[in-house]
């Protein structure tokens, strides 16, 4: 064995030469000798006992020696390759007489290495060792795995898509097609395979030649780009947007082309129909008679209609681009504050603007709508306002704000005047330490004006009287007609004496009033409360009640007067409150009782033929309540209808109990008042409690007012028609005291003819109402109506009326309203006849 530091003989790196002479073999071995050690390869000559007889640099650097020191050295201890595969493959090398090429890997499996092991012959062909050559592929194996890797992810990728994806190489041929080209276009993927751009079928024919075109520059230009095509699918012709892209290798080199489509159908529809919206809106923005215009944030104006640009007397070019007076600095309007407002909040306004300026049409109104208009991100970038002429509608609501602020019938103000108003009267007062004095006035007798003349001379009567108001007060007073016949007046005063000068001024001003229509009626004349702030009350309300209280309080006193408001008036408002509370929370059956005041006739025996049922009440809280308190306030609040059905069912019960203490006919009549006759069916409900009684009609009366008769309509005579026909009889009550015409009584079908008692208490006391009384019951003769007396208290009018042969009479001479049970003796003939019927001769 040669000496390891000693090269190997130069038989043995190479071939017998070729050449055949000594001198060129030498020069051959020394230049095999060169490049074998100048190799990246790893290379080595191994003896039989595959101990190194040789090894080059490379091979030095592979095992980390230097390659003296691998000489002599073992193959499989130099070598950190796993497992003995190596040396076999070298050993059957020698044994097959062939080179053997084989992969392995070093033992921490971190290094992929190729050996070619071949056998080394001497001159006559017999094996003396092996040459060994070896290639480190672990970068290519890395990168062939990474490349395959990379491969796989792509089609991975390229397969899960739902875009459509076609790959070309640099000829401009496909490699590759995902499936998505058959479920979105019904073409096999494989069909595409080896075809350039544009071909296959499924593309409009008309576009390949520009889709070609952008793949050829994506490969030859590396230049991306993209296209919108036409393509036939599955559904029809749809849109794809696609994206040409160059795909590059890791030197940076165009190595082939990516085609990414993406169905972009209904992207592309939408985009036409915002545009042709976008159109429809210019359309409509350019024909609209509303102005409409766009600021930028900075008041920049982006667009203008031609309807703005009329308004302010210029152009669309001349309004585009130029700024906004509203973002002037220092400009300040309300129309300014609304368009920054709008832009700083983001929220959409709408105003009112009036034009002014040079450049617009003087005296408009316009309701203008400002709306934000946001980037994606929610930043407001501009303000779109639209506006509309408004200003016949303005005025039109002004109109009608003036009215809803006047009485119609007058001119004056209304109710809602007052309480928008005073209350700011009142504060300034307050402030300023004055006084504001409030009247309240109602007419006296309006209604039987109404009722006599119509309502048409009502109405004039109502004008006239605000025609003499608007004389008496000042031109800063309120005048408020409240509705109906009652008027407020609103003044600033120093004392209490100036509103007494007020109401003298206005007593004397309505005086003057005296004719309507052409017709003369008396003397006209106001019931008035005054009232004084702060002193009298603090609020509208307050002031209003209070006035009211002393109204009632003037009316009460005789009407025409002036009644200051005291708190004792409030007491007996709060009464009258309660009153009425307790009528209609309270139950009528349990709280009221029914008194019957005898009728007695007067003429021949003395009997009673009937009574009069009156109401009485006495509250648990408020006591004994007089009829003259409860009657108007029932009215008033609703409850005469109830209270007056009640009183007929228990006048049917108190008939039957009258008639069997007297053994005959009792008649007992019930006051039925105006408004529970106009409110409710009165001979129904007096028929039907007369059947549930169980007794007879005509043990049934009805009293009736004057003024009823008045309401000349088919009703009230239906009414009373069905009560006659039924037997129950009709008187008319307090005959004297109303509109009393002779017509009506001659028309009506009544029975009984009631004499006031300020009559009867007149005779003898006034020459007047004597004859009066003769002349009542002359009449009832002549009209075959039975006249009765009320309020006899005394003999000697007794005796007279006896000799006007008065039929029946009633008063405190004989008797009082009495409860029932008081009543059935004397019915019964238990108790003496009153002194006072029994003929003169014997009292």
């Amino acid at each position: 064995m040669p000496d390891r530091a000693d090269p190997p003989p130069a038989s043995r790196l190479m071939d017998p030469s070729p050449w055949g002479d000594e001198p060129s073999a030498e020069r051959f071995a020394r230049r095999t000798l060169g490049w074998v050690e100048s190799a990246y390869d790893p290379l080595a000559l191994l003896d039989l006992d595959l101990r190194i007889e040789y090894a080059n640099p490379a091979f030095g650097r592979f095992v980390g020696r230097r390659p003296v020191d691998c000489v002599g050295g073992s193959w499989e201890e130099l070598c950190d390759l796993a497992g003995s595969d190596a040396a076999d493959q070298i050993v059957r090398a020698g044994e097959v007489r062939a080179r053997i090429d084989g992969e392995h890997r070093t033992r921490d499996g971190s290094r992929a290495i190729v050996i070619g092991a071949r056998p080394d012959l001497d001159d006559h062909g017999n094996l003396v060792g092996y040459v060994v050559a070896l290639r480190d592929y672990t970068e290519q194996r890395r990168a062939e795995a990474s490349l395959r890797r990379r491969e796989t992810d792509f089609r991975q990728l390229a397969e899960s898509s739902p875009d459509v994806i076609l790959r070309y190489d640099l000829d401009g041929v496909a490699t590759f097609a995902n499936r998505r080209v058959e479920l979105d276009l019904g073409v096999d993927p494989a069909t595409l395979i080896g075809r350039p751009p544009g071909t296959g079928g499924a593309l409009d024919e008309a576009q390949a030649p520009e889709f070609r075109a952008l793949v050829m520059a994506a490969l030859r230009e590396g230049c991306a780009g993209s296209i919108e095509l036409r393509v036939r699918a599955t559904d029809g012709w749809r849109v794809h947007n696609v994206l040409v892209s160059p795909e590059i290798d890791d030197d940076g080199a165009v190595c082939g082309a990516l085609a990414i489509g993406r169905d972009v159908t209904e992207q592309v529809r939408a985009r036409r129909e915002v545009a042709d919206k976008e159109r429809d809106y210019r359309r409509l923005a350019e024909n609209s008679l509303d102005h409409i215009v766009r600021w930028a944030v900075d008041g920049t104006v982006l667009y203008a209609n031609p309807a703005f640009a009329e308004i302010h007397r210029s152009t669309v070019d001349e309004i585009v681009g130029t700024v906004a007076p509203w973002a002037w600095e220092g400009y300040e309007s309300e129309f300014a504050t609304a368009v920054q407002g709008v832009i700083a909040s983001g929220l959409p306004t709408t105003i009112e603007h009036h034009l002014t300026g040079p450049y617009t049409v003087e005296g408009r109104v316009h309701e203008v709508r400002l709306a934000p208009e946001r980037e994606e991100d929610g930043t407001v970038v501009s303000v779109l306002a639209v506006g509309r002429d408004v200003t016949d509608v303005v005025r039109h609501r002004e109109e009608l704000e003036r009215l809803a602020r006047t009485d119609v019938l007058t001119g004056i103000h209304n109710r809602q005047v007052l309480y928008e108003q005073v209350p700011s009267l009142l504060d300034s007062a307050r402030a300023a330490g004055r006084f504001v004095g409030l009247m309240l006035l109602d007419l006296d007798g309006f209604k039987h004006v109404n009722d006599r003349l119509g309502h048409r001379a009502g109405d004039q009567l109502l004008r006239a009287v605000t025609e003499r108001l608007r004389v008496c007060v000042r031109d800063d007073d309120l005048l408020v007609r409240l509705g109906g016949d009652e008027f407020v007046v609103v003044s600033t005063v120093r004392a209490r004496a100036d509103m007494d000068a007020l109401a003298d001024r206005v007593r004397i001003a309505l005086g003057e009033v005296s004719t309507v229509d052409d017709r003369r009626f008396s003397r006209i004349d106001a019931s008035i409360g005054v009232v004084l702030f702060p002193d009298d009350g603090a609020t509208v309300d307050d002031l209003l009640a209070h006035a009211d209280m002393a109204m009632y309080q003037a009316k009460r006193n005789g009407r025409g007067r002036v009644e200051h408001f005291r708190t004792e008036l409030s007491a007996a408002m709060e009464r009258r409150r309660s009153i009425e509370r307790a009528l209609v929370e309270g139950d009528i059956d349990g709280t009221f009782e029914l008194h019957l005041q005898p009728v007695y006739s007067l003429g021949g025996a003395p009997r009673i033929v009937g009574a009069e049922a009156l109401a009485r009440w006495t509250h648990r809280e408020l006591g004994v309540v007089s009829p003259t308190e409860f009657i108007p306030i029932a009215e008033e609040c609703g409850r005469i209808v109830q209270l007056g059905r009640w009183a007929l069912r228990r006048a049917a019960e108190l008939a039957v109990v009258c008639e069997q203490a007297a053994g005959r006919p009792i008649r007992i009549a019930v006051n039925v008042s105006t408004l529970q006759f106009a409110l409710d069916d009165v001979a129904g409900v007096a028929l039907d409690a007369a059947e549930s009684a169980g007794c007879a009609a005509t043990s049934l009366g009805i009293e009736i007012t004057e003024s009823l008769l008045l309401d000349d309509s088919a009703a009230v005579h239906g009414t009373l028609g069905r009560l006659r026909s039924a037997g129950i009889g009709v008187a008319i009550d307090d005959f004297g005291m109303g509109y009393s015409a002779l017509h009506y009584l001659a028309r009506f079908p009544v029975d009984h003819l009631k004499i006031d008692r300020s009559f009867v208490q007149g005779i003898g006391a006034s020459d007047r109402r004597t004859e009066l009384v003769r002349a009542f019951v002359a009449l009832a003769r002549a009209l075959d109506l039975a006249p009765i007396a009320e309020g006899i208290e005394t003999d000697a009018q007794l005796d007279f009326l006896r000799e006007l042969g008065c039929s029946m009479g009633q008063g405190y001479l004989f008797s009082r309203p009495v409860p029932v049970h008081e009543l059935t003796p004397q019915l019964r003939g238990d108790a003496p006849m009153p002194a006072s019927l029994r003929p003169a001769s014997s009292r």
